[in-house]
């Protein structure tokens, strides 16, 4: 993958699939949750919510893989029950990954399943909630597919930024003020305070057009994991 193509990207599972970058187990947790997320709705089942929840938690070290292991377990069953796109999107989120996967790029091959899943389930929502069984259903369907897919990319782009030019960072950005604010919006999955995160960076002397119109972005999609909000606070 070039970066051209990167930049070019309407839907993940080509770019994952062709992923070389260097990257994390917790990043593409997080991005395999986040797609979960996006389908909320659908995933109905207790047990599969808990299973992403959980997911979210390792991540971040909030878990430990027994607690992984036991909500994998019931979304398991769930999964294997409905046999449907949402609950098999919540079942691979939470999945363990044995040493060979964690490390790229068998960790990207993962996460593409995750979005593979989660927008089929955005698919097969809108077909069937059409109701009628013909073109239009499945005219509407794909609709929300492309949709869903290109909402995964701008998840991808939150994350991980450019994977092919990263971006100069200054510890001396990590004043009192930006810390907090980044907490705040990390803890709280409120990341309407970006704009003034990117007001107290000003403040603390950086200067990066990239970091600065990440954070302003008003269409800008924002996620745990957010490469800004990581660099803030030393995520990986």
């Amino acid at each position: 993958m070039t970066e051209a193509e990167w930049l070019a990207a309407t839907e993940p599972r080509g770019v994952l699939e062709s992923w070389s970058q260097p990257t994390s187990e917790r990043k593409m947790r997080l991005f395999c949750c986040a797609c979960c997320r996006r389908i909320w709705q659908l995933i109905t089942a207790p047990e599969s919510r808990k299973a992403v929840e959980v997911s979210e938690a390792l991540a971040d070290g909030r878990a430990r893989e027994g607690r992984r292991a036991a909500a994998n377990l019931a979304a398991t069953a769930v999964a294997r029950r409905e046999r449907s796109w949402p609950f098999a999107a919540a079942e691979e989120a939470s999945k363990r990954l044995i040493r060979a996967y964690r490390k790229s790029p068998a960790l990207a091959t993962w996460a593409a399943r995750t979005a593979y899943y989660a927008y089929e389930a955005a698919y097969l929502g809108t077909y069937y909630a059409v109701g009628t069984n013909d073109r239009a259903a499945f005219d509407s369907g794909n609709v929300a597919r492309q949709a869903e897919q290109a909402a995964q990319i701008a998840l991808l782009r939150d994350i991980f930024g450019n994977p092919f030019r990263p971006v100069p960072f200054s510890p001396s950005w990590r004043t009192d003020t930006v810390l907090a604010l980044a907490r705040r919006v990390y803890e709280s999955r409120d990341f309407s305070a970006m704009p003034i995160l990117a007001d107290a960076l000003q403040d603390a002397g950086c200067d990066s057009p990239d970091v600065l119109a990440h954070c302003r972005d008003p269409q800008g999609t924002h996620v745990r994991g957010c490469w800004v909000v990581d660099l803030l606070l030393e995520k990986e």
